[in-house]
């Protein structure tokens, strides 16, 4: 076993190596150019003979990286679990990991990764357990974290091998306070040799009097399990320690006692051929194996871990519109003013400025002493090249107008856009495949870390991030809803489940934000959805605070609700009014109907009397025209008997 200063000079060594291989590469050179031509630091420093030259920047870079960085983050990915029996349920591990993944805001960190491997080349995902976190409560106090490196800030054991799994050892470096450094250091006699030290010269600057030294953090493995140590230029101030819970005591239970790197050899495979782990000692059950350390490149470069960037292939182009565009300028500014012949004495000393409106007196006697030469036509070629250039630079990168949206299309439909977009981003997929590589890495460490950290008795209560299926389906059923709302996890169970890591893109993520927007709009006009459905639809990133607008609708909806029941109130109330009167208004009715059938039975009553008086009086008409029958009949024969008494008897004549 190595001794301490051993042990810290051949860290030191390592660095070193690693350092003089980036230099050879030209990687910290390459990274800084394509950092200040991504930020529009495009010029170099002003010199006495270029001090007049215009220094205009058309920032090509920034809008090709943007653009395909967006474009390859505009697919939510979800890392799902699958076990490889069809019996086993993963949806607890993947729901888990989902809400772990938000906590350490991994799509933010996804975003930074992808804007890194587009300007230098790669990116690098560092996992680690940050004992200060507030996180999910586990087996050890701490959290999950999640950081990203900067590929010049990171060496390996062997560069020319990409699969950052088969290195030996990793060493990320770090600039650090001493005074924080010196609280770390577990020896007191260690504290004395943590002192500040340079920085390397392409790193950026540092605040002036804080003092700072280099830290390297060393990954390597002992019997197979990862280990890490950190150390300084002169002092290991932490020693060799296992990045996995109760690593000594789970290796003395075992009979291995010694933590000696160099026992490990076979274990640690660090090239293209297949590990030859060694038999005689058995791997640790839930224990972190692999590097907490994720390598993506942009793009391969050959035989090198670290990749090749978007930025170097533009800068040349970039730097000759930059250069045709200020030699234009420079044009236009020296003839802007046009040139004047002056004969000796013609201006008596007057000073020629310019000025709008200024008199010159021409003092010769001719008067011709004074003249202007004709101005010069600018040249318009100058343009041409600049607008050639940058479309072609366009299309061999891949940023045409059609893919990053603009109105090249806008009298196109929908359909024919969105046929057009679909193969301008064919380039795109390549890209985002090989980031999607990543994140299933990422899905075996964190696996790791969750076998460690999360495997008590005790279950972790959480909420889910989303109520989906791992497949992607919404459930509709609210007791649904609320079952995966709540839920519990504990690793315990998966002890004798092996995964396979698969990322997925989230259900109906292909399109952009316009897109959705879009699609609410026509669900909002067909009146198919509520404002409030809209707004809580409506997607994150093309608002600025979404929480307040919903707010404001609640609001609207309480006072709407107000106002709702307020009208309620008072046509309760006219309805009360309304059922009064039509009780009143009915019996109103029964009385008249009442009446009215009183009226019925007076009308056949009467009927009935008038039909009787009617024949009474045809009666007593009767009787009127017997009786004066009867008056005649006895007038007559009083008539007669009076004539014959008194004048005698009737003649035959008279008869």
């Amino acid at each position: 076993m190595m001794d301490a200063d051993e042990r810290i000079n051949e860290i030191w060594r390592q660095y070193e190596r690693g350092m003089e291989y980036q230099e050879k590469i030209g990687l910290p050179h390459t990274i800084k150019t394509n950092v200040a031509f991504f930020e529009g630091d495009q010029w170099a420093k002003p010199t006495e003979r270029t001090k007049s030259l215009p220094r205009p920047v058309v920032n090509i870079v920034k809008m090709i990286v943007r653009a395909k960085v967006s474009a390859m983050n505009n697919t939510p990915v979800r890392i799902v679990y699958e076990a490889d029996s069809a019996e086993k349920d993963t949806l607890d591990f993947t729901n888990f990991a989902e809400y772990i993944c938000k906590e350490m805001k991994m799509d933010e960190l996804d975003a930074l990764a992808l804007l890194d491997g587009a300007i230098k080349g790669s990116y690098t995902y560092h996992f680690y357990w940050d004992v200060n976190a507030k996180g999910k409560k586990g087996n050890e106090d701490g959290a999950l974290r999640c950081d990203i490196i900067d590929p010049r800030h990171i060496i390996f054991s062997n560069p020319t091998q990409t699969d950052e799994q088969k290195q030996k050892w990793i060493i990320i470096i770090t600039r650090e306070e001493v005074a924080s450094v010196k609280e770390q250091c577990e020896k007191e006699e260690y504290r004395e040799l943590i002192c500040a030290d340079d920085r390397t010269p392409d790193d950026p600057e540092e605040q002036d009097g804080t003092e700072m030294c280099t830290v390297l953090t060393r990954y390597s493995r002992v019997n197979g399990n990862v280990v890490c140590e950190k150390a300084t230029k002169f002092c290991i101030f932490k020693p060799q320690f296992s990045i996995s819970p109760d690593y000594a005591a789970a290796a003395k239970k075992l009979g291995y006692d010694d933590y000696d790197e160099e026992e490990d050899g076979e274990d640690a495979a660090d090239t293209d051929t297949p590990d030859n782990p060694r038999k005689d000692k058995p791997k640790t059950a839930h224990h972190i194996t692999d590097f907490p350390v994720v390598v993506g490149q942009y793009e391969r470069k050959e035989g090198c871990i670290y990749g090749l960037s978007e930025v170097s292939g533009l800068i040349a182009n970039q730097r000759s519109i930059n250069f045709n565009l200020a030699m234009l300028l420079l044009s236009v500014q020296q003839t802007a003013w046009g040139k004047y012949v002056v004969l000796p004495n013609a201006l008596n000393g007057q000073e020629i400025s310019n000025d709008p409106g200024q008199v010159l007196v021409d003092y010769t006697k001719t008067g011709q002493g004074i003249k202007t030469l004709p101005a010069e036509q600018i040249n318009t070629l100058p343009m041409t090249i600049i607008d050639n250039m940058l479309s072609y630079t366009r299309t061999v990168a891949g940023s045409t107008e059609v893919m990053t949206g603009e109105t090249t299309g806008a009298n196109m439909s929908g359909a024919a856009i969105a046929q057009l977009q679909a193969q301008a981003q064919q380039p795109i997929e390549d890209l985002r495949d090989r980031f999607w590589r990543a994140k299933e890495k990422q899905g075996r460490i964190i696996e790791q870390f969750f076998r460690c950290f999360y495997r008590e008795d005790t279950h972790y209560s959480y909420k889910r991030p989303a109520d989906t299926t791992p497949t992607g389906e919404t459930i509709d059923s609210t007791a649904q809803q609320q079952a995966y709302t709540q839920a519990t996890f504990n690793a315990s169970k998966y002890d004798n489940v092996d995964f396979s890591i698969v990322a997925k893109a989230c259900t109906g993520t292909r399109s952009s934000a316009a897109g959705d927007i879009a699609f609410l709009d026509n669900l909002l006009s067909l009146k198919a959805i509520t404002v409030k459905q809209y707004a809580e639809a409506y997607p994150e990133e093309a608002l600025s605070d979404k929480g307040r607008f919903i707010k404001l609708i609640d609001q609207g909806e309480q006072s709407q609700l107000m106002q709702a029941q307020a009208m309620l109130q008072e046509t309760q109330l006219q309805m009360q009014q309304m059922s009064a009167y039509i009780e009143q208004f009915k019996k109103a009715v029964a009385s008249a109907q009442a009446t009215a059938n009183e009226n019925e039975k007076l009308k056949a009553d009467l009927a009935v009397l008038y039909k009787k008086y009617t024949d009474l009086e045809a009666d007593n008409q009767k009787l009127v025209e017997a009786g004066n029958q009867v008056y005649d009949d006895a007038s007559l024969f009083a008539q007669e008997l009076y004539d014959s008494k008194y004048k005698g008897s009737p003649t035959e004549t008279d008869i």
